[in-house]
């Protein structure tokens, strides 16, 4: 079946909405090569040369102008083959049937197109309607299927009339027992559908959908989109007329349109699940359907990076959930909520509130039969635990919600857990490389599935800037991008900025990398995702630090130790114990070091323990304390060669190697 494979192609694929001219390619000529043009089309040589010229002045190097004036001449008989008066064969002789002095040049290309369409027939000029309806391509049957019964008798004759006239031509058909054919050219099939009233259209576009649902039998649900294009399309024009508010045909439309945008955020394809999920939303409305669309479109346009509509939607949902009365509903909603202001503020987030909220959320699921929401609420359960710095069990959860979406087919959900797993492994105590093992194997696991294979690509390529494979790892962030740029993935966005500066920290030092986790925190700060903002400024300030700014690092370092995240609590205070330290508060760098480390001991992050005893080991040295400096920098070279950190394993040897002997 004919149709666009984005939705940005929408109207020029479907009909519906004029094509803006500017926006096609007519390869535009010189005058010399437009005066060329003519000269080398058929029936040219019977044109006075005050013709030739006023057609090019017109033109303004528009091939197609200069081809459609030639045939509406043809059309009017005004020039004519000789022997046989009709059609245009190229390398024939032509003659003008009289003087050609007085021809009329339309001023534009869609006037010129109007003219053209006017010289047709009724029942010529219908068919081409309805076939502009149905799209640059369409069915003979469509159009049968649009035309009144009594204009049904000549469709085959009028086809083959405007196939001569070359406006339409034959095309590979995709339904078995079906001729296609095609518009010559869009600016045709505009000028065409320009040319129907709004009252026709509606009726027309519905129509077509009614055909499309018929021929597409079980296989309907692979044409919603069009589907619902079309059934849009007839509401919008009689809610422009003012007629009277068809429910029916409006929810249809919703079903149909939101149908095909869940498929394709499911597909991880986010451009198109925004571009149908926000009309579905709006069709809706007042329906039990608004629900799980508004649903499906909060997390496309937090996925699309639109940090503003996303909490447009979510506020939205919010209010049509509490007037729903559904426990189920009501509880996932609120599981959003939370998350999206622990996005938003999560200098607030209150892990133990988020506990009791995520145990009821389980409790409320499995009373209420509804397995299928699990997956999410393990998945937040496994986060809290994360952020308490308990990984073990944050990867147990993560892993069991993971297991969960796949049975289910849950592909999102399904890409959400992998980064987890994956994340929860890079900074718990297993060695890197086998967590560069383990996602390789999803990257080969996944090779069908573009978004998550864009996830896993990208999760390695972290893993191997921090094993210091550098090349191996920009490789993977490349491909990684393209995906998402293809899908418009713009939340992935925030995350290449941070690989950049990890894959530069590694090969190319600390310098390399500034611009890049700037970079990162820009734009996490602008789509509002202050959580992972936080864990950028960490390695933007020890980067800064590093190079000796210390008035830069304590400029950006933001005040985590209110944060009950625990890897951001550790290392915002460890981090500001060094900056105290190289001030001369040796005191309240002592004692925000012993802090960090305690609370670093209860966890279970091998990477933050590393770079905690690593900031001890300056603070002590600053105090002039060299021997527990050592001890402390070599407990650092322990815990990063254990967990196979390059950076830090270089920085602790760096460290070490400046000690006074």
């Amino acid at each position: 079946m004919h149709g666009p494979a984005r939705p940005a192609r929408r109207a020029a694929a479907w009909g519906g909405g004029k094509t803006n001219a500017t926006t096609i390619s007519l390869a535009p000529l010189s005058d010399a090569e437009c005066g060329a043009l003519i000269a080398g089309l058929p029936g040219s040589a019977a044109l006075p040369g005050e013709v030739r010229a006023r057609i090019t002045t017109v033109a303004e190097g528009n091939p197609l102008f200069v081809e459609e004036m030639l045939r509406m001449l043809v059309d009017d008989g005004r020039l004519v083959r000789k022997g046989e008066g009709e059609g245009v064969g190229v390398g024939e002789e032509w003659f003008a049937t009289g003087d050609l002095a007085d021809v009329h040049v339309p001023p534009t290309i869609s006037a010129l197109l109007s003219a053209r369409l006017d010289r047709l027939s009724e029942p010529e000029r219908a068919l081409l309607e309805a076939a502009a309806v149905a799209g640059k391509e369409f069915h003979r049957g469509s159009v049968a299927a649009l035309l009144p019964g009594g204009a049904r008798a000549g469709i085959d004759v009028h086809l083959r009339s405007l196939t001569r006239k070359e406006l339409v031509a034959p095309d590979r058909s995709s339904l078995p027992g079906e001729d296609a054919f095609r518009f010559r050219h869009l600016l045709i099939r505009d000028a065409a559908y320009d040319a129907i009233p709004k009252a026709d259209r509606a009726s027309l576009h519905a129509a077509f959908a009614g055909w499309l649902e018929t021929v597409a039998g079980g296989r309907v649900v692979e044409q919603e989109e069009i589907v619902g294009y079309h059934l849009e399309r007839a509401y919008r024009y009689r809610e422009e007329l003012g007629l009277p508010e068809d429910r029916d045909l409006r929810l249809r439309a919703a079903k149909a349109l939101g149908s095909a945008g869940a498929r394709a955020l499911d597909e991880g394809d986010v451009r198109a699940a925004v571009a149908l999920l926000r009309p579905a939303a709006d069709l809706s409305r007042g329906d039990w359907l608004e629900l799980e669309t508004l649903m499906r479109l909060e997390e496309a346009l937090n996925e699309a990076g639109e940090a503003n509509e996303a909490r447009s939607a979510l506020g939205r949902l919010v209010e049509v959930a509490s007037a729903a009365v559904d426990p189920v509903f009501a509880m996932r909603v609120q599981l959003r909520s939370s998350w999206d202001k622990m996005q938003r503020n999560p200098a607030e987030y209150d892990p133990d509130a988020e506990l009791q909220l995520v145990e009821e959320a389980i409790r409320t699921f499995q009373d209420h039969d509804a397995q299928q929401f699990m997956p999410w609420a393990l998945k937040r359960l496994g986060n809290v635990e994360w952020d308490l710095g308990r990984m073990a069990r944050a990867f147990e959860l993560n892993s069991e919600a993971l297991d969960a979406a796949v049975g289910l087919g849950d592909r999102p959900m399904v890409r959400n857990c992998l980064v987890n797993v994956i994340v929860i492994l890079a900074f718990g105590p297993t060695p890197l490389s086998q967590v560069y093992d383990r996602t390789g194997d999803l990257v080969n696991a996944f090779t069908d599935d573009p978004a998550t294979l864009s996830t896993a690509l990208s999760e390695r390529a972290l893993v191997a800037a921090w094993l210091d494979r550098s090349d191996q790892g920009r490789d993977d962030m490349t491909a990684s991008r393209a995906i998402a740029e293809e899908l418009g993935r713009r939340w992935d966005k925030q995350l290449y900025p941070v690989l950049d500066g990890y894959l530069a920290w590694s090969a190319d030092g600390p310098s390399a990398a500034e611009a890049a986790f700037r970079d990162a925190y820009r734009v996490q700060t602008e789509i509002g995702d202050l959580a992972n903002a936080w864990f950028t400024v960490l390695p933007l300030v020890r980067v800064l630090l590093e190079l000796g700014r210390d008035a830069a690092a304590e400029e950006i370092l933001l005040d985590l130790r209110d944060t009950s995240i625990a890897s951001v609590l550790i290392q915002g205070r460890s981090l500001a114990a060094v900056i105290a330290g190289r001030r001369g508060d040796h005191d309240v760098a002592l004692r925000l070091s012993r802090e960090a480390e305690a609370a670093a001991a209860t966890t279970e992050l091998l990477w933050d323990q590393g770079y905690i005893a690593l900031d001890r080991a300056e603070v002590l040295l600053l105090a002039g304390r060299p021997a527990e400096a050592r001890a402390a920098a070599g407990d650092s070279l322990e815990r990063f060669e254990r967990k196979e950190y390059a950076i830090g394993i270089r920085r602790a040897r760096e460290f070490l190697a400046a000690l006074p002997s």
